[in-house]
């Protein structure tokens, strides 16, 4: 594992728990990424981009407070500019909400398992990577 130094840091912004972790786990096994800070909702994710640096951040769309899409609107309004790739369950190519995350700024979506077997799997975690890999402007190798 290198230095976290030199490690892109991501923030990852689910009001599941478990997706939370799930993500967080996919990230911190990949020697570019690091991931130590999560958020269970848009307002959280701010507040931890007020005292932070984020080079990335995952997101997903549905959650309570300050859904995804409100998030994506705030971030633009305040400058931040993180490379943002939705993970959600209603993340699917030309579903509403994806079309416009992607008008506001978000770089790429992966569509969220429907199950934790799948979530678990090296195909969704390839999945994340790569994104993250493309919107950092890095060559994938996997």
């Amino acid at each position: 594992m290198g230095e976290t130094n030199n490690m892109k840091k991501v923030l990852v912004v689910d009001d599941s728990a478990l997706m939370r972790r799930v993500l967080s786990d996919i990230i911190n096994k990949d020697e570019e990424f690091h991931t130590e800070h999560s958020a269970r909702d848009g307002l959280e994710a701010l507040k931890l981009m007020e005292q932070n640096d984020f080079d990335a951040i995952v997101l997903d769309i549905i959650m309570p407070r300050m859904n995804g899409i409100d998030f994506l609107k705030e971030v633009n309004e305040r400058g931040y500019t993180a490379k943002i790739i939705i993970v959600s369950t209603i993340a699917r190519k030309g579903a509403g909400e994806t079309i416009e995350a992607l008008e506001l700024g978000a770089f790429d979506f992966v569509t969220k398992p429907g199950n934790l077997r799948e979530a678990k799997s090296g195909e969704f975690a390839a999945k994340v990577l790569s994104r993250l890999y493309l919107a950092m402007g890095m060559e994938w190798n996997n």
